[in-house]
């Protein structure tokens, strides 16, 4: 594409003005999670005063993002609610547009969302005329086909990975260092609740078993779990850091998973950097792109599926709410779905929706007659299991009266009798 804005140096520019590279009504993205470049999406609340307007389509965000006092001069488009999107959300300068996470890029491919400037946060040095862009691939293989202006940042700490993460230089408009560290996403410590949760789905893993998990505490105290499990494979969106210890141990293997066998397969990375730095020229890693990670034909493939996702709520039926509290957007769809029916595709396969029965102050049960935004992401039709700290739901091909007594039994004790005394309209 050429150097049409910055050279193509690795040399520090602190005060980068993106106003010359973005101009007013402009579509920016960025990658999402742990991908966000921090240096440039600083670099672009800056300039947004001098840009006049722009609008930017993103996903999870877990950095500081875009300050109150500059959100007047952008408009975001997303699929998740979580981290500075939730300021933006209550700003009012944000949508959400409802999409599995597999079907992002195929939105972006088809131009229904048209990116005009892609920001990207890639590894501090190349090799072979290439850089990493290490911890995800995201959306921007799908947004590259479309020849936008592409400014990469090179990230200190990020890891080098295999599989769809290799970027030639010459993709970018520029490449810039702008003194910034990959963003580290602690485990925080498991919760009492969180803690019975995994037991119950731990006795439910057969070794030789292939795992999906999505980000929260009970997919990582389910890892911690695992210590004595075998031949355990790994297929996921998202590859946080209690599965470090599984493959230093020998735990995982992938040597049952039907295909890409030996490899650990996710679309993100997310910890501290001893992980990135475990992560870091892994040849047993692959970092994939979500049209591959997330694809049903491949799925489909794989033996023994078991996916294991969160819940704000779920209903006495069976029907789960992932994205609204109270009235707020708060999570996503994102690849639940699309894991739900993978994993019921599979030989062998079935899914898992674990969540503690109560909030935390055991204030409000989350096993509910109805969800209360009337919010559903993944139909009771698709639902298997569903477990609780006080035990495991298993509703696929059950009546609706069998659903409810499954549903009551694992509910906290506290509600139980009132859930009971509403099941009866059902």
């Amino acid at each position: 594409m050429g150097n049409k804005y910055y050279p193509l140096t690795a040399a520090l520019q602190p005060n980068m003005d993106l106003s010359h590279v973005i101009s007013p009504g402009s579509m920016v993205c960025w990658g999402q999670l742990t991908g966000t470049p921090v240096g440039l999406v600083a670099a672009l609340d800056r300039a947004l005063p001098a840009i006049g307007s722009c609008s930017a389509f993103i996903g999870m965000t877990v950095d500081n993002g875009i300050q109150a006092e500059h959100l007047q001069h952008i408009r975001f488009l997303s699929f998740a609610g979580a981290g500075s999107n939730r300021r933006y959300l209550e700003n009012g300068s944000a949508e959400i547009i409802p999409m599995h996470l597999g079907e992002v890029p195929t939105f972006i491919r088809s131009n229904r969302i048209k990116i005009d400037v892609m920001l990207v946060a890639v590894t501090h040095h190349e090799e072979e005329d290439y850089v990493s862009t290490g911890v995800m691939t995201d959306f921007l293989p799908s947004v590259l086909e479309h020849d936008p202006i592409v400014i990469g940042e090179r990230v200190a700490g990020l890891p080098w990975t295999f599989g769809d993460t290799h970027l030639p230089k010459s993709k970018f408009t520029s490449l810039v260092d702008l003194g910034s560290r990959v963003v580290e996403v602690p485990s925080r410590p498991e919760q009492p609740a969180e803690t019975r949760i995994a037991q119950h789905i731990v006795e439910r893993i057969p070794n030789g078993a292939t795992l999906q998990f999505g980000i929260g505490g009970v997919p990582d105290a389910v890892l911690r779990g695992l210590a004595n499990h075998k031949d355990i494979g790994i297929h996921t969106g998202i590859l946080t850091e209690p599965a470090q210890a599984l493959i230093e141990s020998g735990v995982v293997t992938n040597r049952l998973k039907g295909i890409d066998e030996g490899q650990t397969i996710t679309a993100y990375l997310a910890g501290t950097q001893p992980f990135y730095d475990f992560c870091d020229h892994h040849p047993a890693l692959r970092v994939k792109q979500l049209e591959y990670t997330h694809n049903p034909a491949t799925l489909i493939k794989i033996r023994h599926l078991i996916s294991i996702n969160s819940a704000f709520e779920v209903d006495l039926t069976g029907q789960v709410n992932a994205e609204t509290v109270g009235g707020k957007y708060l999570g996503q769809v994102g690849g639940q779905v699309d894991f739900i029916r993978g994993a019921f595709a599979s030989a062998g396969g079935f899914s898992i929706i674990g969540l503690a029965s109560t909030d935390r102050r055991e204030t409000l049960s989350r096993i509910v007659p109805a969800l209360g935004d009337g919010t559903v992401t993944s139909l009771r039709t698709d639902v298997d299991l569903v477990v609780t700290e006080y035990g495991v739901a298993r509703l696929r091909g059950r009546s609706i009266g069998e659903r409810i007594d499954a549903m009551i039994n694992i509910s906290h004790p506290k509600f139980r009798d009132q859930l009971r005394q509403t099941s009866r309209r059902l």
